[in-house]
């Protein structure tokens, strides 16, 4: 996987994307380059609830999972 200036360049296909969300500024960034490079769902999974599901639909999001807990690998299978 190689980073170009706004998108990446995957070769293998990708089904879905599950982006653990931490920082709200670096969020924005990595759905502007996911959204250029893949063509799969995006889903956000966050634990800040302030901040509502309909802004990380704006940045292109299709699911908003709000979790507490740190272990979230029941998501990847």
């Amino acid at each position: 996987m190689k980073q170009h200036a706004q998108y990446l360049i995957i070769n293998e296909p990708i089904s879905r994307v599950l982006l653990l969300e931490d920082k709200i500024a670096e969020t924005c960034r990595l759905m502007e380059i996911l959204k250029a490079s893949v063509r799969a769902p995006i889903t956000v999974i966050t634990k800040r609830a302030n901040y509502p599901a309909k802004l990380y639909e704006l940045l292109g999001a299709q699911h908003v999972m709000y979790s507490r807990l740190d272990n979230v690998k029941f998501l990847i299978q």
